[in-house]
């Protein structure tokens, strides 16, 4: 707090030094005038005294004489009330400006005053904040009232316009930015539960219950007697099709319907997990838990926002929103290190003044500030003028600051100006990363809910129903008693248990592990039944595999035999060719 203390320290002094040439000091020929110009001081809202100058001769010399507007004012000692703002103005401690850093708005002053080519040092003012009881805008109507230019950042509004006070073109980037604070940093520290952040509660419960419910119906499908592990089976797999593995293959219609149903829910359930997990875990996080995009948000939200009390700042917000919960404070600083102190929970302040802040160890020491969302008014604030064509004509006052103003920016010397303000300002040893930018938010990721998968869960449920209805109609339609005909159907009754194991066991070759599913067996009041006639089927099969053994060794036989013979007679023709052939060399 050594720079509040600081700060308040200066302006005391500044305060009792205005009070004391008031009250008559400065007329002691013993002292010399610490302040500035005393002779131009005026008590605060008082108007006795005016020091307001003509400039009709200046503005007839320009309409017939072709002057330059830049020049308009050449010569000319304008009176400038100088706002204190310890930000922009340094005083030395006898009052004068400092003259080796004089400040930002000084720096300003004097290369309008050198451009155009008039002075303002030798008739200047300071110009204090307004008493108890005033408003910044009964200072700005008192200050253009009683001198020619009254130089600080005021905000440049229509009601002010329509008071008349006049603006020039403006130096300070007066657009109110919401300012928050950094939530602390818990994504670094362990959760065993962050697994499940993808899915709000509630969707995770409806899925739990969608596999359950789905195991349930498809069992009732496709079992005709009840078995608790059969059962658990079906729920098992159930669940498992959410892992991206289908173990259900049923063979009613109705029960392939809800395979196909719950693979493509899963298939939609795990797409969706995947992506929001990688939201969660991959992906930056933003420094706030709350998505805050404009001041609607922070109203909508019942937060608290600081601002500087009393501005046209406030006039905006409470003027567009009569419901915001505003914390007044008595400046910029005050505002910022308010929502350092937890004393609100956003700050709405200048950009150009947050430009500042962000960077000072005071207030932003630990990096914890930063801006966010949009910005809710752009203002250009800058000098202001009295209104007058006519009677005085101050106005022209107003149109050569303007020209020479414009010229500046174009030129880039307030831009470079603002940055070497900002770069002394700046005593944070290793710089806040992302400074001048607004933090980004969109980079939240939201849980999803029941709104955003509800329709995955309705479409399962949908085809869940039809399948239902389907196994009923099959049931209890007219047609359930017809005969079966082709000849499969007559082979499968003849041997059911043969031919449902084949099945399944070409299923499972093909497919892998797998609940099979046995339709028309016999019914069989104990289980050893049931193991006897799968006895009696595999000695059955066993007896045909020697009956085709023997047809085969005979067939084998009955062929060595036939080559054997021929073998034998081939032989004997050749050693009958070897005999002739020797009896023909003897002869």
């Amino acid at each position: 707090m050594g720079l509040t203390t600081k700060r308040s320290r200066l302006l005391l002094v500044i305060l009792c030094i205005h009070r004391y040439l008031l009250e008559g000091a400065a007329s002691d020929p013993d002292l010399s005038p610490i302040v500035p110009n005393p002779e131009l001081m005026v008590e605060q809202f008082s108007t006795s005294v005016n020091h307001r100058q003509s400039f009709c001769e200046e503005q007839t010399k320009f309409n017939d004489n072709g002057v330059d507007l830049r020049h308009a004012l050449k010569g000319k000692n304008v009176n400038t009330a100088v706002g204190l703002d310890t930000s922009f103005v340094n005083l030395d401690s006898d009052g004068s400006i400092n003259p080796e850093d004089p400040g930002l708005l000084i720096v300003l002053l004097d290369e309008v005053a050198r451009r155009g080519e008039f002075s303002w040092r030798e008739t200047f003012v300071i110009e204090y904040p307004p008493i108890d009881g005033e408003s910044w805008l009964d200072l700005l109507l008192w200050s253009v009232d009683t001198y020619d230019i009254s130089a600080n950042w005021w905000f440049n509004t229509p009601q002010r316009l329509s008071l008349g006070v006049s603006f020039p073109r403006g130096w300070y980037d007066g657009s109110l930015s919401i300012i928050a604070k950094k939530d602390k940093d818990d994504i670094s520290s362990f959760n065993y539960l962050s697994w499940g952040m993808p899915f709000t509660p509630v969707v995770w419960i409806a899925l739990a219950a969608t596999m359950l419910i789905s195991g349930v119906i498809c069992f009732f499908l496709e079992e005709t007697r009840l078995s608790l592990s059969v059962f658990i089976s079906y729920i098992h797999a159930s669940f498992i099709v959410f892992t991206g593995h289908l173990d259900l293959l049923p063979t009613s219609h109705p029960g392939q319907l809800i395979s196909f149903s719950l693979s493509f829910f899963a298939l939609l359930m795990l797409s969706a997990y995947t992506a929001n997990l990688c939201s969660f875990l991959v992906v930056e996080r933003s420094a706030f838990k709350l998505n805050i995009q404009s001041v609607s948000d922070v109203v909508r939200l019942g937060k608290t926002m600081c601002i500087y009390g009393g501005t046209a700042a406030q006039d905006a917000v409470q003027s567009t929103y009569t419901e915001a919960i505003l914390v007044e404070k008595y400046s910029d600083f005050d505002t910022i290190m308010g929502l350092q102190n937890n004393e609100c929970d956003y700050a709405i302040i200048g950009k150009s003044g947050w430009l500042e802040y962000e960077r000072t160890e005071v207030t932003n020491g630990e990096c914890n500030l930063s801006r966010v969302g949009r910005t809710f008014k752009n203002y250009d604030n800058g000098f202001a003028v009295k209104s007058d064509a006519g009677t005085l004509c101050t106005s022209l006052v107003r149109d050569v600051i303007n020209l020479i103003m414009y010229d500046m920016h174009e030129e880039g010397f307030i831009k470079q100006a603002w940055d070497d303000y900002l770069f002394k300002k700046q005593d944070i040893i290793t710089p806040c990363s992302g400074i001048g930018a607004s933090a980004p938010s969109a980079e939240i990721t939201d849980r999803l809910n029941m709104t955003n998968l509800g329709g995955i869960f309705a479409f399962h449920f949908v085809l869940v129903a039809i399948s239902v209805l389907g196994a009923f109609w099959s049931k209890y339609s007219c047609g359930k008693n017809k005969k079966k005909t082709n000849d499969d159907e007559e082979d499968f009754k003849d041997n059911p248990v043969v031919d449902s194991a084949d099945s399944n066991q070409n299923l499972s070759n093909r497919h892998g592990p797998q609940i099979s599913f046995i339709k028309n067996v016999p019914a069989s009041d104990t289980a050893n039944e049931l193991k006897e006639e799968v006895t009696e089927a595999t000695e059955e099969r066993n007896v045909g595999v020697e009956e085709q053994n023997y047809q085969m060794e005979r067939k084998l036989s009955e062929m060595e035999g036939r080559l054997v013979r021929k073998m034998e007679g081939q032989f004997v023709q050749f050693m009958s060719a070897i005999r002739e052939i020797n009896n023909t060399r003897d002869i």
